[in-house]
């Protein structure tokens, strides 16, 4: 099961589908689909470490050009240009704001199109390899997915079991829950 910090159970606006889906659609087209899939979330990271990137990419005495040029220099040299060209119509659309959320939606559909799971999971303690290998090998199978790209979360409050989310569906296992449900049906009794 790979890492990674992309939100796959998110609602994207129509504005980042939009775009996302042309920056799909051009990588297509250019055979850089493969590419872009490693680069985006490392894009996208960079721009969620780094606060200053923000007001940077705001600045509107410097050029559109300048902004994405800026961006564009920390990915590797042999980067597509058109990851340049995109980052360049996004902020001269005055978009820089919703960069982050139309790169998360590109990976989702990216990923769910090479069948590639995105599912987030909160434990209460952190899943042995085993366990984690046992579970990636289940959720692969049950969802027929070719491979997995897991967030996964510790929350001590959950005490035990886990939450899982693949797809907008919830699966809530936590002792928490359990011990309310419980609770629940004896009230109605």
């Amino acid at each position: 099961m790979m890492m990674s910090s992309s939100t796959a159970n998110t609602t994207f606006s129509a504005v980042a589908k939009q775009y996302a889906n042309t920056l799909y659609e051009l990588a297509t087209e250019q055979g850089s689909l493969k590419t872009l899939m490693v680069l985006v979330p490392i894009l996208s990271q960079v721009i969620e470490k780094t606060p200053e990137l923000h007001a940077y990419l705001a600045n509107q005495t410097l050029t559109a050009e300048k902004r994405a040029a800026m961006l564009f220099d920390l990915l590797p040299s042999d980067s597509p240009p058109l990851l340049a060209y995109f980052l360049t119509l996004v902020i001269e659309n005055h978009r820089q704001d919703d960069l982050l959320e139309i790169l998360h939606c590109f990976n989702a559909k990216a990923n769910e199109l090479a069948g590639i799971g995105l599912i987030e999971i909160t434990t209460a303690f952190a899943l042995t390899n085993a366990l984690r290998e046992s579970l990636g090998e289940a959720l692969r199978i049950r969802f027929s997915l070719k491979g997995l790209n897991v967030t996964e979360t510790i929350d001590p409050s959950l005490k035990a079991g886990l939450v899982l989310t693949y797809n907008g569906q919830r699966l809530d296992a936590t002792l928490q829950t359990r011990m309310a449900q419980l609770k629940h049906s004896l009230q109605q009794i």
